[in-house]
C-alpha cells in the first residue's frame, strides 16, 4: 500500500531542531500544534525554513476554525500571506470538518508552480 512506498518518507523530529538543514522533498506537510498569534514569529521562521524543502508543495495545519477566521489577521491568512512571500504561487485556506476535533481544521496549502 501507499505506507510502502519508498518515496514515502515520513519524520518524527522537533522540527525547530532540523529546520536549518538543507533537505528536499516534493511535499511537505507541517503541523503547528496550538500556534497563536503572541508566537507566530516563531512559526513564520519555522514555516519559512521548511518551505525551503518543499520542490513542489506545503500544506500546513492552523488549528481550528473560530468565527474570526476570515480576518486578515488570522494564523491561516498570516501563513497564506507568508508563504506568497517566499514564493509559492499558489496559494489557498481549506477547512475540513475533523470529528475527532468536533470543529473545523484550517489548512494552508501553497504550490510552485
Amino acid at each position: 500500500g501507499a505506507w510502502d512506498d519508498k518515496r514515502l518518507v515520513i519524520e518524527y523530529d522537533d522540527a525547530f531542531t532540523v529546520c536549518q538543514q538543507e533537505r528536499t522533498f516534493d511535499i511537505v506537510v507541517v503541523d503547528l500544534f496550538d500556534p497563536n498569534d503572541n508566537d507566530f514569529h516563531s512559526w513564520a521562521f519555522l514555516i519559512e525554513c521548511v518551505a525551503g524543502w518543499a520542490q513542489k508543495g506545503i500544506s500546513i495545519y492552523c488549528g481550528m476554525n473560530d468565527i474570526f477566521s476570515s480576518r486578515p489577521d488570522t494564523i491561516a491568512n498570516k501563513t497564506k500571506k507568508l508563504l506568497e512571500t517566499i514564493g509559492f504561487t499558489y496559494t489557498d485556506i481549506h477547512k475540513k470538518y475533523i470529528p475527532s476535533f468536533n470543529g473545523e481544521a484550517l489548512f494552508v496549502i501553497g504550490f510552485r508552480t
